[in-house]
This record gives structure tokens, C-alpha cells and sequence, in this order.
């Protein structure tokens, strides 16, 4: 793939994908909804489903629907259930505790049955009657640490196993098909513990993957979060969605108490993806000048990620809203690190409050200064990612474009994603010449130089992307300040934004920007 940009004015406007975040809860509670009904038959009539409108169609998505089906379909085997989540982090802790739900659906039902039908329902076990599930990944997702979660499981009743390294994928799941039943002997659960605590500190996804089961319990749950708050914003967009489909959900602090309901659905809209509106973010602040409309975009979004309005904003792109969307815009000669306070003009000369719905990712002064370190004319700022790691390679890319030095915080489970994303940003930006103090695992310091090297078609720099797509998106945003830049493997942005380089590819036809050529037609 060869990206060469010459001219830098933007004006356009852009189909952003729908939200993975949101589709793939969208998918669990359709799930779960579904497997109510079954339960009885009755519920169908307090509680119908329709279906899912906009849904993603991120390769991450696709596979969650995938291997959802595959659990439906093969609920009733006597064979070992494999489920392969490939490196989809999400996917593989939501099927977890999907698998989990199987068992835990079974053991609430024994509260509700009479002594007589328990008898004629529990019989000693034989190995048909155990349902196991493997759930595995790629060598990546191996690496990528799950025993909060699998604690979790286990002390509301869950047989989980590792079958290679505690702590890790990947997990066996056994299930018995009767009442009451322990998979592992013939006795009897005595007690359902609806009273569970999980550290969200390297994951909220482990506290979302209960929450969105918890209705289908008797009891319901209440959930105690330990560790270190990260990624909070992401919990809250869980607890959300479920109240919209009928769920009494209250969080107080660290402890979350779901009770037990119908989930009431006829129709989840999905928005479109603020994780995605960040390469455009990016996009506009290295240009010289930038108007881009981003359409269907809610400016009120409770997704985490909506935050990128604030930090970009502090990196020279203001946020208006705008019927039918968002409007992004840098302007020429454009200050970098303005002062504080300064509100969003909208479009129509109306004002729009940021903050609303939203959680800053950075303390209330936003930049914080270094006295007495200034290099290159550019105090250095500080952006923190513990609540939107996802946005992480967008901003430093930026950053670097922009020559801005610039302390980034939040970092350590940057470790445990589709990359190591903190030290592949690190090994890319080096290439242009930017240099790096690592003050610890949770924070890094980036020095720019004076002046970029500048790539052409002739010599492009070469990129490499780890596999992750956000790094692709990010670094091949970048070549808008360095030129001509060459990497491999650029479909893996189908992880998340399966269009992206083709909305690249039209935007640069319908512009004065020189060139971009793609190896793989499939992307096209």
C-alpha cells in the first residue's frame, strides 16, 4: 500500500462506520433476550425483539454473531465446542460469560422448580451429559490476561478451567444439561451467589460481560468493582443500554446492582463510531486548513471515546454541531495548546456543551505544563488514556505531526491489546525522527524535532503496523505532514473500520491531494 499526500486543504465529508462498542453489546442483550424466551415461552410477549438496526461491520462484530450462533446451534452436542475468537479481545470476554450463562440459567432454575420435578430431572452424570465449551484465540489473545473474570465466574458457580497458563487463554467451559446439577459430580448446587466482585483494572470489559447476563438471574447480580477505574466511561455506556431495553440498573460508586428482568427490545439503532471519528480528528489537525462533516455523529453520545472532541480540541480542531452531524474544522495558522475555558461554536451560531454526557480524560486544567521545559518553542502537554486507550494512537500521531512534545499518561494496558500499542508507536515514531523517555510502564515522554523528514514516492518510509488496525489508521493519517509512506497488511483495519481506506481512497479522488494507491483491491 503506498499513501502519497501532497496537498494539505480539506473539505469533505464522511460515512463513518457503526459502533463496534456498541454493536457487540447490542448483539449480548440480543442474545440474552432471546434465551429468555426460550426459557418461557410467555416472555416473548413481555419482551419482543425485532432486530438491530445499523449494526457494525467490523470483522470483530461479524465474528461475535458468528460464534453466538454457534452456541445456539450446538447447545445440545456431545462434542468438545470449540470457539475461536481469533485477537478479538471483546469477543472473547463476552462469550465467556455467554458460555458461563448457560450453566448459571440452569443452576437459577433450580430455585424455581418443586423437590418431585428435581428428582426426576438430576441423574448421575455420564459424559453426554456435560456440554464443553473451548474457548481459544490467536497467540496474541494468549497473551492477553483474563483471570479477573474467570474468578468472577467461578465464585457465582461457573466450572472454568485454563488448559494451557493460569491466568490466560485459552478456557474450558463445562456445562451440565440438568437442574441443579454440578458439571463435575453428581451432587447438587446448594446456593446461587449473586454477590461477586471483579477488578476492572486491566479491563471494564470484564465488569460489562456480567452486567449485560445479570437479568437472566433469579437474583439478579450486584457487582463490587476492584482495582483501578479504567475505561469507566465504558461501563456507564453498558449500564445505558441496558436501561434503555426495560433493565433497573443503578451504579453507586464502585458497586452496580442489576435486577432480575425481561429485556424489553424492539429496535437497537447503533450509532456511528466516535472511536472512528478520531483518525479524522487526526486527519484534521495536520492539515493547513480543514471543514469535514461527520455524518449522524451525536455530539451528546454517552460512547467514551466521544472525549477525542475535547483532547483535539486542545490540538487545534474545534467541534460544531451541525443538523445531521458533527462539523470538525482546523483553520489556517491555528494555535496549538490554547488557553482553557473556551467553548464550541456551533454551526448556527449556537454554543455546544462538550462536556455534556462526557468525562474529561484529562484533569481540569486539560494541559499541564512543565515549568522550565520548553523545547523547540512547545511546552510539553500531558494527555491521559486510562478511560479511552483507544484513542492513544490517533493523538500521538497527531502529536508527532503536529511537533508537539507532549507527556502521555494511562498507558499500561496498552500492553494487553491487539498490539503492544505503546511500544509499536514508539518503534514507528522513531523512524521520523521523535524521541521517547519511558518514565515508567504507565507513562511516556515524546520529544519532537525541529523540523520532519519529509518521504516521497520514490523513497517512502515504511510503516509497519503490528497487526493492530488503529495503528494502520493512524500512521497512514500521519503521512498527511511526512509524505509518501509503504505498509503491509492494511486490511487489518477490518477489524474495526472495514472501509476506512476506501473512504481514504474516494476523499483523495474528489481532492486536490495527489495520490493514493492500494496493493490490495480488496480494500477498494
Amino acid at each position: 500500500m503506498l499513501i502519497y499526500i501532497k496537498n494539505r486543504d480539506i473539505d469533505t465529508e464522511i460515512d463513518l462506520p457503526s459502533s463496534k462498542s456498541e454493536s457487540n453489546r447490542a448483539l449480548m442483550i440480543m442474545h440474552y433476550a432471546k434465551s429468555q424466551s426460550a426459557i418461557d415461552n410467555e416472555k416473548l410477549e413481555i419482551a419482543p425483539f425485532s432486530h438491530i438496526s445499523n449494526l457494525s461491520k467490523s470483522d470483530d462484530t461479524i465474528l461475535l454473531e458468528q460464534l453466538l450462533n454457534k452456541i445456539n446451534e450446538q447447545s445440545m452436542s456431545s462434542e468438545m465446542i470449540e470457539l475461536d475468537c481469533a485477537n478479538a479481545g471483546t469477543v472473547f470476554r463476552f462469550l465467556m460469560t455467554a458460555v458461563a450463562n448457560l450453566q448459571l440459567t440452569i443452576n437459577n432454575l433450580q430455585f424455581t422448580i418443586t423437590d418431585k420435578d428435581s428428582d426426576s430431572q438430576i441423574s448421575r452424570f455420564s459424559d453426554s451429559q456435560i456440554l464443553r465449551f473451548l474457548i481459544t484465540g490467536s497467540d496474541r489473545m494468549k497473551l492477553r490476561p483474563i483471570s479477573s473474570l474467570v474468578d468472577a465466574l467461578r465464585n457465582l458457580g461457573v466450572t472454568i478451567e485454563y488448559t494451557e497458563r493460569d491466568g490466560y487463554p485459552p478456557v474450558l467451559i463445562k456445562v451440565s444439561k440438568f437442574v441443579g446439577q454440578h458439571p463435575n459430580c453428581d451432587s447438587q448446587f446448594s446456593t446461587f451467589n449473586n454477590k461477586v466482585e471483579v477488578s476492572v483494572s486491566q479491563s471494564s470489559q470484564f465488569a460489562s460481560s456480567l452486567l449485560l447476563a445479570a437479568p437472566t438471574w433469579k437474583d439478579g447480580l450486584e457487582l463490587s468493582l476492584t482495582g483501578e477505574l479504567s475505561s469507566l466511561p465504558y461501563i456507564d455506556m453498558t449500564i445505558d443500554m441496558m436501561r434503555r431495553c426495560g433493565i433497573d440498573v443503578k451504579r453507586n460508586d464502585r458497586t452496580i446492582i442489576v435486577k432480575s428482568g425481561i429485556y424489553k427490545i424492539d429496535n437497537i439503532i447503533i450509532e456511528p463510531d466516535w472511536s472512528a471519528a478520531a483518525f479524522w480528528y487526526e486527519m484534521a489537525a495536520l492539515s493547513d486548513s480543514a471543514n469535514i462533516f461527520l455524518k449522524n455523529l451525536n455530539i451528546n453520545s454517552l460512547q467514551a471515546d466521544a472525549v477525542v472532541m475535547k483532547i483535539f480540541d486542545d490540538l487545534g480542531v474545534e467541534t460544531f454541531s451541525s443538523d445531521g452531524g458533527v462539523v470538525i474544522r482546523r483553520s489556517q495558522g491555528r494555535r496549538v495548546a490554547r488557553s482553557q475555558g473556551r467553548k464550541v461554536a456551533g454551526s448556527q451560531g449556537r454554543r455546544v456543551a462538550r462536556s455534556q454526557g462526557l468525562k474529561s480524560i484529562v484533569n481540569s486544567q486539560q494541559l499541564i505544563n512543565f515549568t522550565g521545559q520548553q523545547i523547540f518553542n512547545c511546552q510539553f502537554s500531558t494527555f491521559n488514556f486510562m478511560d479511552c486507550p483507544d484513542l492513544f494512537p490517533s493523538v500521538i500521531a497527531a502529536c508527532a505531526g503536529l511537533k508537539v512534545n507532549a507527556t502521555f499518561t494511562g498507558l499500561k494496558n496498552l500492553s494487553i491489546k491487539e498490539s503492544d500499542r505503546k511500544i509499536a508507536m514508539i518503534n514507528e515514531l522513531k523512524k521520523i525522527n521523535i524521541s521517547f523517555d519511558e518514565i515508567s510502564e504507565d507513562v511516556i515522554r515524546m520529544r519532537c524535532p525541529e523540523t520532519l523528514p519529509y518521504f516521497t514516492e520514490e523513497n517512502p518510509i515504511i510503516f509497519k503496523n503490528y497487526g493492530d488496525h488503529r495503528i494502520a489508521m493512524a500512521l497512514s493519517i500521519l503521512s498527511l505532514k511526512i509524505g509518501a509512506i509503504e505498509m503491509e497488511n492494511p486490511e487489518v483495519v477490518s477489524k474495526s473500520y472495514p472501509g476506512f481506506f476506501k473512504t481514504l481512497g474516494d476523499f483523495y479522488k474528489s481532492s486536490k491531494l495527489t495520490s493514493i494507491s492500494l496493493s490490495d483491491s480488496r480494500l477498494i
